[in-house]
Parts: structure tokens; C-alpha cells; sequence
């Protein structure tokens, strides 16, 4: 791994310089890394500015597209091998900055991670089915039904459909293919993750409203939902009843200040 460096300033920034959005580390740089990284350069919604990825050639390839460009070599700081070796780098960096041997700058690196889930709803009887599908001839298009009490609703990646049981019309209404990847959901996922992070940044609001708005709900709630899914697993496996507040004390608060201590 290389030696820690200072946060890069604007005369090397590279190919996202123009953006005033958060900046993120990507994790991964494969399809999926690429398939969020592109409207994020697209639509300015932040600045890509680390890349973590094992492969060397993976590596190259999406940091001259979204980071540093064509026209000069990465700097130590914009790329690493394995995550853990960038939490290294940012806590040496830190320590220096703390020890006076470098100065912080307005724009130090602030990470974020991409998150995807689904669920299935179930409210009064009537129920929701949303499914993105692969192997198959509709694949990773979106297609779902809901059931109610006066009608049923039906779409695709191209349609929803409205059906009234009373009158028994049914209308249908096209709709935008949001970018690519599982039906458009990528793109429109990578929106919603990056806009309450460029209103904080823009001072226009303060984390948790603009989570709300963008969201629905906060990151803490979205962080609790997948670590219940861990809990309901070990239920499963090991039989037993979970109690939810001693597993996300022993599970991930320990474990937080654990890692943080190192």
C-alpha cells in the first residue's frame, strides 16, 4: 500500500472536478460499480474521487473514466486494492492532520455506500408483489401487481396499467425507462442516495430532513433494516430468539467502537 497522502486539492482533481456534490468512494469496478458511477458523472450528482477494486485492469479502467482521468497516473489516494486499505490511509491521514505534518482541506474525502433492497407488503388483505427478473426472457425489468378492493394494478418496465373492477376499463399509462440496469431502478436509486447528501454539502438542509424528503426515511433506519435481516438469520439457523437490542449492541456497536479504536 502506498503512503498516506493529503486529501488532493483542486489542481488535482480529475475528471468530476466541476461537481459540487458529495464525493464518493466506489467499491467495486465491475458492471455494477460502472452502472451507478455513470449517471452519477452524468447528472452531476457527485464527485467520484477512490476506487477500491482487487483487479488491476478493472481498477485502471474505471478511475481514467470517473476519476482521474486519461491525461495523468491516479494519485496514491484515489486508489486501492481492498477498502480496508483506504480506512488505513484515512486514519493515517487523520493522525497527521491531528499531529500537524499536513493540513485538512475544505474538500477531505466523505464516503457513502449504495444499498439495494426489497420487500414485500401486506396491509389488509390486499398485497403488493414488486420483482426484478433475471434469467429469464424479461430480464432485470421491472414488473410487479397490486391488488385491491376496486381494482388491480400491473406494470412493467414500459406500463402501468390500471384496472377498475367496477367499470372494468383498464388504463394505461407509459412511462420513462430511468437509465439503465434492473429497469431503470439503479439510476433513480443512485439519485436518491446522492441528492440528500448534495443538499447537506449545498447547506439547504440538514441531514435528516433532507434523508426524509429523498429517502422516506433516515440512514440509521435504512442501516437497522439490514442488520435485522442478519438477526433473523441467525434465528433461523442457531433456533433461537433473537433479542433485537442486545444483538445490535453486541453485533454492531461493539464492533464499531472496536474498529474504531484500531
Amino acid at each position: 500500500m502506498s503512503s498516506p497522502m493529503p486529501a488532493p486539492s483542486k489542481s488535482t482533481s480529475g475528471v468530476n472536478s466541476k461537481c459540487n456534490g458529495p464525493r464518493i468512494l466506489t467499491i467495486g469496478a465491475g458492471a455494477q460499480g460502472h452502472t451507478y458511477a455513470e449517471p452519477i458523472a452524468r447528472l452531476h450528482l457527485g464527485q467520484i474521487v477512490v476506487v477500491c477494486e482487487p483487479i488491476p485492469f478493472k481498477r485502471t479502467e474505471f478511475g481514467r473514466k470517473y476519476i482521474w482521468g486519461a491525461h495523468r497516473p491516479p494519485l496514491p489516494h484515489e486508489e486501492f486494492e481492498d477498502w480496508k486499505d483506504f480506512v488505513a490511509y484515512e486514519l493515517s491521514r487523520r493522525e497527521r492532520v491531528t499531529a500537524g505534518e499536513i493540513k485538512e482541506l475544505d474538500k477531505r474525502t466523505k464516503l457513502g455506500r449504495i444499498g439495494w433492497s426489497f420487500s414485500h407488503s401486506f396491509v389488509r388483505g390486499n398485497w403488493r408483489r414488486h420483482d426484478i427478473a433475471a434469467a429469464t426472457k424479461k430480464i432485470c425489468e421491472r414488473r410487479g401487481r397490486i391488488y385491491g378492493t376496486t381494482g388491480e394494478i400491473t406494470y412493467d418496465s414500459k406500463t402501468i396499467s390500471v384496472h377498475s373492477f367496477a367499470s372494468g376499463d383498464t388504463v394505461k399509462y407509459p412511462t420513462k425507462l430511468a437509465g439503465k440496469g434492473h429497469g431503470g431502478g439503479d439510476e433513480s436509486m443512485v439519485e436518491n442516495f446522492c441528492r440528500p447528501a448534495q443538499a447537506v454539502v449545498s447547506r439547504e438542509m440538514e441531514a435528516s430532513a433532507s434523508q426524509r424528503l429523498w429517502l422516506g426515511c433516515e440512514i440509521e433506519e435504512i442501516v437497522r433494516s439490514h442488520v435485522a435481516v442478519f438477526a433473523v438469520e441467525k434465528a433461523r439457523k442457531e433456533r433461537v430468539v433473537i433479542d433485537w437490542q442486545k444483538f445490535w449492541r453486541e453485533e454492531v456497536e461493539v464492533k464499531l467502537q472496536k474498529e474504531l479504536r484500531l
